[in-house]
């Protein structure tokens, strides 16, 4: 017997807006390891996070790297957003912890905080 079969099924016309809706959500569930093609609304949050310019995710995270430029790990997130090709586990991964990234930033101790926040974020590169 053979494994799980995929078939393409075209998306609807408010699947979109309910995943900009539903963005969080699904971002967590992405960046957790969720399969995008495993539900039609991770399928097409997927497909917004590689389509869309992460200029401005990056643009972040350079701000937080700037705040803390001994902390290695910010700026290989930084060159990986930049890239233009991170795979969308890896944009959902940054866009989810870089609320914890940027308040750790304001503490003595937050360079750990945000490099395990970071080094987080280049395993799902990695992992995909």
């Amino acid at each position: 017997m053979s494994g799980p079969r995929l078939e393409l099924v075209r998306a609807r016309r408010w699947d979109g807006l309910r995943a900009r809706l539903h963005a969080a959500s699904l971002d967590r569930r992405l960046a957790g390891g969720a399969a995008a093609e495993s539900d039609r609304l991770l399928a097409v949050r997927a497909r917004q996070l590689v389509q869309r310019s992460s200029r401005r995710l990056a643009a972040r995270w350079r701000a937080v790297a700037s705040s803390l430029p001994n902390c290695a790990e910010l700026w290989q997130v930084v060159e990986l957003l930049e890239r233009g090709a991170a795979p969308a586990r890896a944009v959902a991964a940054a866009a989810t912890v870089l609320p914890a990234v940027t308040s750790s930033a304001r503490r003595p101790a937050g360079i750990d905080v945000a490099a395990a926040a970071a080094r987080a974020v280049v395993r799902a590169d990695l992992a995909t």
